[in-house]
This record gives structure tokens, sequence and C-alpha cells, in this order.
């Protein structure tokens, strides 16, 4: 790819999904996730923040070092499939005060 990304794990939590989590994931109200948020430096500027849910039923077994390098590997594996791109969701948001901070 040309460029050199590094991977560090800000939060790793399993959080109970509200009603506002809901709407937004489509998870059922109470059910359990667990939470990553992440940052990612590329060619030595933190340039990326991304914040995953995958349900706690789904995901046994998740670490914080499997987070840090390829969580969707560690899923597949453990699923022995392929999640496909398509399933994935993405939102570009501007960044806020916040996600400044952390990316700095």
């Amino acid at each position: 790819m040309g460029f050199h990304s590094e991977t560090e794990v800000i939060r790793f939590e399993s959080i109970k999904i509200t009603p506002a989590l809901s709407e937004t994931t489509g998870f059922a109200v109470g059910e359990h996730a667990i939470s990553i948020l992440r940052r990612r430096k590329v060619d030595g500027k933190f340039s990326i923040l991304d914040w995953d849910l995958f349900l706690e039923k789904y995901s046994e077994g998740l670490t914080p070092e499997h987070a840090q390098n390829s969580t969707y590997d560690y899923l597949e594996g453990l699923w022995g499939l392929i999640l496909p791109m398509l399933k994935r969701k993405s939102r570009l948001i501007l960044p806020a005060k916040m996600t400044l901070n952390i990316l700095t």
C-alpha cells in the first residue's frame, strides 16, 4: 500500500445497548456489546478514529489484542466465514473537539 500504519486501542469495554444505540445500530435494547474505540496512526500521524460495536454473544473471546491487530480476522476465524464488506457500516462524521484531542 505504500504507507505504515499502527493501531492503538483507546477503549475496550462491555456496554448495554441503550434506546439511542438501538436506533443507530439495530441491536436490541438491553443487549450487551463490546465497544471498541481505536485510533490509527498513518505514517507517524494519528489520523483515523474508529468506534465499533460487536454483540457479545457473537464475539466471544474478543480481546483488546485482537482489536489492535484485526478484529475482523478474529471474528472470521471464530465463525469460519468471511464477513462481507457490504455488511459493515461506516459513517464519516466531522471531528468534534473530543475527537481532535484523541487524535493529537
